[in-house]
């Protein structure tokens, strides 16, 4: 597997910090104890000069740095279908269009969105954390 078989190429039709705001609002949310986990990020790249951008799993973004991740684990896709689910859904409200072949596949299940007025409510839990030597 090469690097490019992950994430989905996205064309951004908003600001790069909107989609990055909204996506840490989208993923795995318990209302218990107010936490948001989010499952995705945007991820500029410089690719022959030019700027592009991909949405990553955050299981993605460990293979990309060479760590071991169950993102394709052929017994659970669900990790792949909920960032296609994401994906669907930033596409759906007009922030992007997905410009990858490998959006195959959503989840049937609800994805858990924290709105834009209640995020001051919940702690945002990143799973993934962008570290300065780390190129993506």
């Amino acid at each position: 597997m090469s690097n490019e078989d992950l994430g989905v190429k996205v064309d951004i039709k908003v600001p790069f910090s909107v989609i990055k705001e909204t996506l840490e609002r989208i993923g795995i949310v318990n209302n218990e104890t107010k936490k948001i986990y989010p499952s995705c990020y945007i991820v500029e790249e410089i690719v022959e000069g030019k700027v592009e951008h991909k949405i990553y799993h955050f299981k993605e973004l460990f293979i990309k740095e060479g760590k071991q991740s169950s993102f394709f684990d052929k017994n659970d896709d669900k990790d792949l279908y909920r960032r296609n689910t994401i994906i669907y859904l930033l596409q759906e409200w007009g922030l992007i269009k997905v410009l990858s072949n490998n959006v195959e596949g959503i989840l049937v299940e609800k994805i858990d969105v924290v709105s834009h007025k209640m995020k001051h409510l919940y702690k945002i839990c990143h799973k993934y954390l962008f570290k300065n030597n780390i190129k993506l």
